[in-house]
Protein backbone atom coordinates (compact mmCIF):
# COMPACT_ATOMS: atom_id res chain seq x y z
CA UNK A 1 0.00 0.00 0.00
CA UNK A 2 2.81 2.42 0.80
CA UNK A 3 4.34 1.63 -2.55
CA UNK A 4 1.06 2.52 -4.30
CA UNK A 5 0.86 5.83 -2.45
CA UNK A 6 4.45 6.61 -3.37
CA UNK A 7 3.72 5.86 -7.02
CA UNK A 8 0.63 8.14 -6.96
CA UNK A 9 2.68 10.87 -5.23
CA UNK A 10 5.39 10.71 -7.90
CA UNK A 11 2.77 10.80 -10.69
CA UNK A 12 1.00 13.77 -9.11
CA UNK A 13 4.31 15.53 -8.49
CA UNK A 14 5.36 15.05 -12.12
CA UNK A 15 1.99 16.32 -13.34
CA UNK A 16 2.31 19.35 -11.04
CA UNK A 17 5.80 20.14 -12.41
CA UNK A 18 4.48 20.03 -16.00
CA UNK A 19 1.54 22.23 -15.06
CA UNK A 20 3.86 24.67 -13.32
CA UNK A 21 6.17 24.82 -16.39
CA UNK A 22 3.14 25.38 -18.62
CA UNK A 23 1.91 28.13 -16.31
CA UNK A 24 5.33 29.82 -16.40
CA UNK A 25 5.33 29.63 -20.20
CA UNK A 26 1.86 31.19 -20.33
CA UNK A 27 3.00 34.03 -18.06
CA UNK A 28 5.99 34.67 -20.31
CA UNK A 29 3.75 34.70 -23.40
CA UNK A 30 1.36 37.08 -21.62
CA UNK A 31 4.22 39.47 -20.85
CA UNK A 32 5.42 39.37 -24.46
CA UNK A 33 1.89 39.98 -25.75
CA UNK A 34 1.43 42.88 -23.32
CA UNK A 35 4.66 44.43 -24.58
CA UNK A 36 3.44 44.12 -28.17
CA UNK A 37 0.08 45.66 -27.23
CA UNK A 38 1.88 48.56 -25.53
CA UNK A 39 4.00 49.09 -28.67
CA UNK A 40 0.88 49.05 -30.85
CA UNK A 41 -0.80 51.61 -28.59
CA UNK A 42 2.27 53.86 -28.87
CA UNK A 43 2.30 53.48 -32.66
CA UNK A 44 -1.42 54.24 -32.78
CA UNK A 45 -0.95 57.40 -30.72
CA UNK A 46 1.91 58.49 -32.97
CA UNK A 47 -0.16 57.77 -36.09
CA UNK A 48 -3.08 59.76 -34.72
CA UNK A 49 -0.75 62.67 -33.95
CA UNK A 50 0.67 62.49 -37.49
CA UNK A 51 -2.86 62.36 -38.92
CA UNK A 52 -3.85 65.47 -37.00
CA UNK A 53 -0.71 67.32 -38.11
CA UNK A 54 -1.32 66.33 -41.72
CA UNK A 55 -4.95 67.48 -41.49
CA UNK A 56 -3.82 70.82 -40.05
CA UNK A 57 -1.29 71.20 -42.87
CA UNK A 58 -3.96 70.47 -45.49
CA UNK A 59 -6.30 73.04 -43.96
CA UNK A 60 -3.46 75.57 -43.84
CA UNK A 61 -2.60 74.91 -47.49
CA UNK A 62 -6.27 75.16 -48.47
CA UNK A 63 -6.44 78.53 -46.69
CA UNK A 64 -3.29 79.70 -48.48
CA UNK A 65 -4.70 78.63 -51.86
CA UNK A 66 -7.97 80.42 -51.13
CA UNK A 67 -6.05 83.56 -50.16
CA UNK A 68 -4.06 83.39 -53.39
CA UNK A 69 -7.23 82.94 -55.43
CA UNK A 70 -8.81 85.95 -53.73
CA UNK A 71 -5.73 88.15 -54.18
CA UNK A 72 -5.84 90.84 -56.86
CA UNK A 73 -4.29 89.88 -60.20
CA UNK A 74 -0.62 90.75 -60.68
CA UNK A 75 0.32 94.10 -62.15
CA UNK A 76 0.17 94.39 -65.95
CA UNK A 77 3.67 95.87 -65.92
CA UNK A 78 5.15 92.56 -64.81
CA UNK A 79 7.33 90.65 -67.28
CA UNK A 80 5.46 88.37 -69.71
CA UNK A 81 7.21 85.20 -68.54
CA UNK A 82 6.93 83.70 -65.10
CA UNK A 83 10.02 82.99 -63.06
CA UNK A 84 9.57 79.22 -63.42
CA UNK A 85 9.45 79.09 -67.22
CA UNK A 86 12.16 77.36 -69.15
CA UNK A 87 14.62 79.59 -70.97
CA UNK A 88 16.43 76.73 -72.69
CA UNK A 89 13.65 76.08 -75.20
CA UNK A 90 12.50 78.29 -78.03
CA UNK A 91 8.94 76.97 -77.75
CA UNK A 92 6.26 78.50 -75.55
CA UNK A 93 6.86 78.17 -71.83
CA UNK A 94 5.49 75.02 -70.25
CA UNK A 95 2.56 75.57 -67.89
CA UNK A 96 3.85 72.93 -65.46
CA UNK A 97 7.38 73.55 -64.19
CA UNK A 98 7.70 69.94 -63.01
CA UNK A 99 6.39 68.21 -66.11
CA UNK A 100 8.39 67.00 -69.06
CA UNK A 101 6.23 67.70 -72.06
CA UNK A 102 2.64 66.99 -71.16
CA UNK A 103 0.21 67.82 -68.45
CA UNK A 104 -0.98 65.13 -66.06
CA UNK A 105 -4.08 63.45 -67.44
CA UNK A 106 -3.54 64.51 -71.04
Amino acid sequence: MAEGLLQRYETASQCLRRASAFSDELRLCALELQQQVDELHAELAKSEDNRLRAAEAVVSLDDAIAALEEAPPPSTTAPATASWTSTSSASAPRPWPWSCSRRPGS
